[in-house]
């Protein structure tokens, strides 16, 4: 993809991207991360309810303040508050975009379109992995 069709691409989402190409990619791909680790630590965590706490106060404070969180990716937003009691743990977590409460959904269409951006830049990145057998 043409680095004017990745620029459409970030700007949609609020993204600023400088450098070459191969910067903007790079920068993408560190972004694409923080967008899937969102998406997957609210998935994980919307079923916590039914988690069983820590034993102790201070292991449920590091529980609460390791999995709470703000993700942002240009103007999206994701906020994880996560509390544990001595009997539950309770998760609330939001997606915003440009201040308006949104779901999941948006962070799953900034993946895809990120995804379709890079598509060449991961396909050379898997090539060089399977030829060294090292990341890049």
């Amino acid at each position: 993809m043409k680095k004017r069709e990745i620029l459409e691409i970030a700007g949609k989402y609020g993204i600023k991207l400088k450098g070459t190409r191969a910067d903007a990619e790079k920068q993408l791909a560190g972004i694409l991360e923080r967008a899937e680790m969102a998406i997957s630590h609210h998935k994980k965590m919307s079923n916590c309810f039914f988690y069983s706490p820590p034993e102790n106060a201070s292991n449920r404070r590091y529980y609460e303040k390791r999995n709470s969180m703000i993700v942002e990716v240009g103007t999206a937003q994701y906020v994880a508050n996560v509390e544990c009691s001595c009997r539950n743990i309770y998760y609330k977590g939001a997606f915003y975009f440009d201040g308006q409460k949104k779901n999941v959904r948006l962070f799953k269409t900034i993946v895809a379109d990120l995804e379709t951006a890079l598509g060449d830049y991961f396909t050379v990145k898997e090539m060089n992995r399977r030829l060294t057998g090292k990341g890049e």
